[in-house]
């Protein structure tokens, strides 16, 4: 995902949502670490479900984390 992105040579803004799931907080970890990487500022618009993440409450995340960045 963030080798593929539209803008070129620009910092990307990364929105995420820490909100009460697995994916709200698979979205700000992952926002996170792209920041931290030189990807981007936090602010930009991610689907987890579209990328076959099931929602749910057990807040397993290290598996899903990488599979987001790439």
């Amino acid at each position: 995902m963030a080798d593929e992105c539209c803008t070129q040579n620009q910092n990307i803004m990364l929105l995420s949502c820490s909100g009460g799931s697995n994916v709200g907080q698979l979205a700000n970890r992952a926002s996170v670490e792209l920041t931290q990487e030189g990807y981007g500022k936090i602010n930009n618009y991610v689907v987890l479900t579209e990328l076959g993440i099931g929602k749910n409450k057990d807040f397993n995340l290290k598996q899903d984390v990488n599979r987001i960045k790439a």
